[in-house]
C-alpha cells in the first residue's frame, strides 16, 4: 500500500505540473532543466518504456470493481492533448506480493504517436486513463491504464470510442475547444481483453515526471481508421507548427 510520506511527496510534485511549462520540441529531453522538473532527468523509474521481454506471471490481476461511466461528459482540447473527464469508476490491482490497491478514474487523454513502444515500435495512438488512489485527494495520482491503437497492428476499421471522442473536433481544433458528448467508456473497456497486460512501476510522462505510478498497458492493439487518426495527428505529429511536428509523446 502507498505510504503517507510518499503521498505527501507525490502531491507536492504533481501540483507543479499544473503550470504547463513544457513542450515537445525535444520530446522531453529538455524538461529536466526546468526548475521543479529535475526528476525528469534523474529519476530511476521514468516512463514511457519499450515493452519487450519481461517475465510472465499469472499472480497479478486487474479487477474492474466499479463501473466506468457511460454517458455525457466533457471533452476538451488542451495545450498538449485531448482530454475526457471521467470522475468515477476504477479498478483494483492485485500484485505478485498478494497486496492490492484500489484506484479511481479521473480523466483519460491521448498521445500520437504512442509514448510506450512495443518491441521498439510506436503505435499510432495511445490512450491513458489516469487514476488516483481511492479515498484520497484528486491530485494524488497513482495509476495509469494504457490502451494502444494502430491501423496496422489493430486494424483500420472505425473505433467507436475514438468516434465519440472525436466529436470535439466538430467544435474546432485549437486549445480550449470543449464540448459535451456521449462517451461509452465502460462499453469500450468491456470490449478489450484485460487479461493480458504489461505491468510496471513508472512515472507521469509529463513534468514533473513524478514516480511511483502503477502502470498497466494492455497487450491487445485496437483498431483505428485513417480518418479518425488524422484528427489527432493533424494537431501534433503532422503539424509543423506544433513542436516542429514531433507529436505529443515523451521519448522512451
Amino acid at each position: 500500500m502507498i505510504s503517507k510520506a510518499f503521498v505527501t511527496t507525490l502531491v507536492a510534485t504533481v501540483a507543479n505540473a499544473a503550470s504547463g511549462v513544457f513542450d515537445y520540441k525535444q520530446n522531453g529531453k529538455d524538461w529536466g532543466h526546468i526548475a521543479g522538473n529535475e526528476l525528469c532527468d534523474h529519476g530511476k523509474e521514468q516512463s514511457p518504456i519499450d515493452l519487450t521481454g519481461g517475465t510472465y506471471s499469472n499472480s497479478q490481476e486487474i479487477n474492474i470493481n466499479n463501473l466506468y461511466p457511460d454517458g455525457s461528459t466533457s471533452i476538451a482540447i488542451k495545450d498538449h492533448t485531448v482530454q475526457v473527464t471521467v470522475g468515477s469508476g476504477g479498478f483494483e490491482k492485485v500484485f505478485e506480493s498478494g497486496s492490492a490497491s484500489d484506484f479511481e478514474a479521473l480523466q483519460f487523454h491521448f498521445h500520437a504517436p504512442s509514448e510506450n513502444t512495443i518491441n521498439g515500435k510506436h503505435m499510432d495512438l495511445e490512450m491513458h486513463i489516469v487514476h488516483k488512489y481511492a479515498s484520497t485527494d484528486p491530485a494524488k495520482y497513482g495509476a495509469v491504464l494504457g490502451f494502444m491503437f494502430d491501423m496496422e497492428e489493430g486494424g483500420s476499421g472505425k473505433n467507436n470510442l475514438i468516434e465519440q471522442v472525436s466529436k470535439v473536433f466538430n467544435s474546432g481544433n485549437t486549445s480550449g475547444t470543449t464540448t459535451n458528448g456521449e462517451v461509452w467508456l465502460k462499453g469500450f473497456i468491456d470490449s478489450v481483453d484485460t487479461d493480458r497486460f504489461w505491468s510496471f512501476d513508472g512515472s507521469l510522462t509529463t513534468p514533473p515526471c513524478s514516480e511511483g505510478i502503477k502502470w498497466t498497458v494492455f497487450q491487445q492493439v485496437l483498431p483505428i481508421s485513417a480518418e479518425q487518426l488524422a484528427k489527432f495527428t493533424n494537431l501534433w505529429a503532422d503539424n509543423a507548427n506544433y513542436a516542429g511536428g514531433n507529436g505529443n509523446n515523451r521519448e522512451v
